[in-house]
């Protein structure tokens, strides 16, 4: 700091003094100082610094109208109760002490707890993104859910519109079976399959644009996204000891909630400082110079005509020290030990939050590996009954061309065959969101999807400073700070690989396909109905043989003429023109059932 100062007033004099004191008192004053202090890890400051003053004034009992004085100066400060150490001072920071003395505040703002609040904000960025994965999900299997319904509607359209056309050919030529009321009838179904195509492609529209929504895209750009993974259906099965323990430690939000108690903690150490008196070490040395001139080398003494500040100074004629301790107790301790108590009140909070936090998510993954088996039990069920409405349309129909059964009856029959149909994929989607569900709530959703969080690369400058100063360190004397040391509070970044988690190979936290094996071609098993938890390996190995698109290593779950007909919009049908359905072509698993129509 750099100050000039000028007075001039007056001056209150009389008798026999008036003779000897000017009537006015002018003056030019300067003050130049510098310095440089450092803070210590455990609460000690020390500096240097350098006070230069200049004076002139018209005072007559002065040797020389004018005179500078400058010292230089080395201090220090250490407190010995309250503020020492170093676990103190980087829970509280540097002029904690100060700070809480004048009232400004009461937070402790020190290097641990920004590297918690820094860990805090770390595990909040985590859990977006996990968030969003599991939105990704969940839009992504709707998508997939809608493509299936859409195809189901449509081939119970079709159905209809060829039931419906065989009924009006038997009334176009009077024969049996064309009366008007079952012609009425073929045609209300038709339409009724028509209304449900038409609002399955709204659906499909919606779901494809939430997706898009949610990857960031535009709401249309021309182009329709459609998904080409397959749901699994492989039945899954965790340990619960391993998963509730995997829940527990690497939850974003348990160990979020974990960083608050140890903060917590940390404060608490820091409160429980202030009840200590302030007592603190102090010290000063100084060496002093004064002379008509602030630079110069005449070798006159101090106040001399002509002699130089600095001369004097670096002489070491002058030299001077003090040493002392200071001591502040605040009678009663009462705002610190409200602080205190303010403190563990917030401890005893966030303590009880973690325990509920671990009880939600014990009750969290229990329900999703309840989900989970029990969606995949209503599979196994839905795609037995879709076998069942598949092989009653092929009896009905068969009935129905010999006159055996009437027209309703196999209308009936192919609506609960679309049911089937949109029934199985619905609960095939449920069971792999129910896996979904169940890595999200055990914290391994990134794991699942395969997504990883990295920090990217510091500046150059970090590393070399990095490098500069670990060698520093090892060309050092080694302290020991003893039990000023502070604890571990932080291991760094968390570990998303589940490899070696609790002992346990990563492969057994994740589902394998069934390899199909051969069977016999019987699609019902008596032991696919008994409600075990978990499917035997017949259903898929079914599903396979009677050529089902369902999700396996060596077959397609939908052919491209399948793909291209879901995406193209509802063709109009009328009764007079009688427009053919859409045609499968040979590659279609729909067209290859192993049951063959009659």
């Amino acid at each position: 700091s750099i100050n000039g100062q000028n007075n001039d007033r007056p001056v209150n004099v009389a008798g026999q003094f008036a003779g000897f004191l000017a009537p006015q008192f002018q003056q030019d004053l300067g003050a130049f100082n510098t310095s440089i202090t450092k803070t210590a890890a455990t609460g000690a400051q020390w500096g240097v610094r350098n006070i230069t003053d200049y004076d002139q004034n018209n005072n007559a009992n002065r040797a020389a109208p004018s005179d500078w004085e400058t010292s230089f100066e080395t201090f220090f400060s250490q407190p010995l109760l309250q503020g020492r150490g170093a676990q103190y001072n980087r829970i509280a920071g540097p002029y904690s002490f100060d700070q809480y003395a004048s009232n400004q505040q009461n937070s402790f703002d020190g290097v641990m707890i920004a590297r918690l609040r820094t860990d805090l904000t770390l595990a909040d960025f985590e859990g977006g993104v996990r968030n969003l994965m599991r939105d990704v999900e969940q839009s992504y299997w709707e998508l997939y859910f809608a493509y299936r319904d859409l195809e189901a509607r449509k081939y119970g359209r079709d159905s209809a519109l060829e039931t419906w056309k065989k009924v009006n050919e038997l009334r176009r030529v009077g024969q049996r079976g064309g009366e008007a009321d079952r012609e009425a009838q073929a045609r209300s179904q038709y339409y009724q399959f028509r209304s449900e195509v038409e609002q399955g492609l709204t659906q499909l529209y919606r779901a494809e644009n939430r997706l898009r929504y949610i990857m960031g895209l535009s709401v249309s750009d021309g182009r329709l996204i459609r998904p080409i993974d397959e749901p699994t259906t492989a039945p899954l099965d965790f340990d619960w000891s391993t998963i509730h323990s995997e829940a527990i430690v690497r939850r974003v939000e348990v160990r979020k909630q974990k960083w608050q108690v140890k903060r917590r903690e940390l404060e608490l150490v820091g409160a429980r400082n202030h009840l200590l008196p302030r007592l603190d070490a102090i010290g000063t040395y100084r060496w002093f110079g004064a002379g008509d001139e602030l630079i110069d080398n005449t070798g006159v003494r101090p106040f001399g005509e002509g002699s130089s500040a600095f001369e004097t100074l670096t002489n070491g004629d002058y030299q001077e020290w003090s040493l002392g301790l200071q001591l502040s107790v605040p009678i009663g301790f009462r705002r610190q030990m409200d602080t205190v108590r303010h403190v563990q009140l917030l401890l005893a909070r966030e303590r009880a939050i973690l325990q509920d936090l671990e009880l939600e998510v014990s009750h969290q993954l229990g329900d999703s590996v309840r989900d989970l088996a029990g969606n995949y039990v209503v599979a196994e069920t839905n795609f037995n009954r879709r076998v069942a409405a598949e092989r009653e349309v092929a009896a009905v129909e068969a009935s129905y061309s010999l006159g055996l059964i009437t027209l309703d009856q196999l209308l009936d029959a192919q609506r609960r065959r679309a049911d089937a149909e949109t029934a199985y994929y619905r609960s095939l989607i449920d069971y792999n969101l129910s896996i979904v569900e169940v890595h999200f709530r055990k914290g391994t959703l990134l794991d699942y999807d395969g997504v990883f969080l990295a920090e990217g690369p510091w500046p150059g400058k970090a590393y070399f400073d990095a490098l500069r100063s670990a060698r520093k360190r090892d060309a050092s004397m080694y302290l020991d700070y003893g039990y000023t040391r502070p604890g571990v509070i932080s291991r760094g970044p968390h570990s998303q690989s589940s490899s070696g988690v609790f002992g346990v190979p990563s492969g057994e936290f994740f589902e394998t396909e069934l390899e199909p094996t051969p069977a016999g071609p019987e699609v019902i098993t008596p032991g696919m109905t008994d409600g075990a938890s978990h499917l035997p390996s017949q259903p898929t190995q079914a599903v396979i043989q009677v050529g089902y698109d369902m999700a396996t290593p060596s077959q397609p779950a939908l052919a491209p003429a399948a793909r291209q007909n879901a995406t193209q919009p509802t063709q109009t049908v009328s009764p007079a023109s009688y427009e053919q359905p859409v045609q499968r072509q040979a590659s279609d698993t729909r067209a290859d059932w192993v049951l063959q129509r009659p």
